[in-house]
């Protein structure tokens, strides 16, 4: 019998490594990035508190083919949860955006949860599971320097709100969570913003949460969560 495993794409820091860490001590767990070295470390990191199995997979999630390895890849177990967590921020004022922005900002933000979730169905068609998809609050209202950032969260939003339906009556839950500021270093200093992230919301904390809201119900599930900073 194949073992059961949650995948995380961008599990290798902040929030998604934080996931992989309690994840991995209920399941197995898959860690998804684009930086071998960050994997490796990630690994290593996770598997100090669990004795569950715990794998890595090189990959950039918005790219369609080395998706597709990935799924071949975890043929060998049941993936019975994939946890979208991989994305950038590039912000600015609405006149300043460019190509290279634009197509940065699609790409980590919602091909990888469209090639994601849309391969994990294949692969949950017999047994079921999660797809989730952690956005950002962004995908609920319009901030004035994060015009495209807004755009594409609000476009994974509508995906996910199509997944739904498509999966309505199976066995596949489709969960979009979106949570407020987070302290991580996704606040790079060439984001375009420099905002107080000592006011932001903890990783770890938030993490918790999060795994709390996932763990399977009997009777029921989360579809939408919000999740705001103090």
């Amino acid at each position: 019998m194949k073992t059961e495993i949650t995948v995380i794409a961008g599990g290798s820091s902040g929030l998604g490594l934080e996931l992989s860490k309690c994840f991995a001590q209920t399941t197995n767990v898959c860690i998804v990035s684009r930086d071998e070295a960050r994997l490796e470390k990630a690994k290593t990191e996770v598997s100090k508190s669990t004795t569950k199995q715990v794998v890595t997979f090189r990959a950039d999630a918005s790219k369609e083919e080395q998706v597709k390895k990935l799924y071949e890849f975890l043929e060998n177990f049941t993936v019975k949860r994939v946890i979208n967590c991989a994305g950038f921020g590039k912000f600015g004022a609405p006149d300043s955006i460019n190509t290279e922005m634009v197509d940065s900002l699609i790409d980590s933000n919602l091909k990888s949860v469209m090639f994601m979730s849309s391969n994990a169905l294949g692969a949950m068609k017999d047994n079921g599971g999660q797809i989730v998809s952690v956005l950002s609050t962004a995908a609920l209202k319009g901030n004035p320097e994060e015009t495209i950032y807004c755009a594409v969260k609000w476009g994974a939003r509508g995906y996910n709100e199509a997944l739904k339906a498509a999966c309505k009556g199976t066995n596949i839950n489709v969960i979009t969570i979106c949570p407020g500021g987070i302290n991580t270093p996704f606040w790079r200093p060439d984001s375009g913003i420099s905002p107080n992230v000592s006011k932001f919301m903890n990783p770890k904390e938030l993490a918790e949460v999060i795994y709390n809201i996932l763990i399977e119900r009997k009777t029921l599930y989360c579809p939408d969560i919000v999740i705001e900073k103090l």
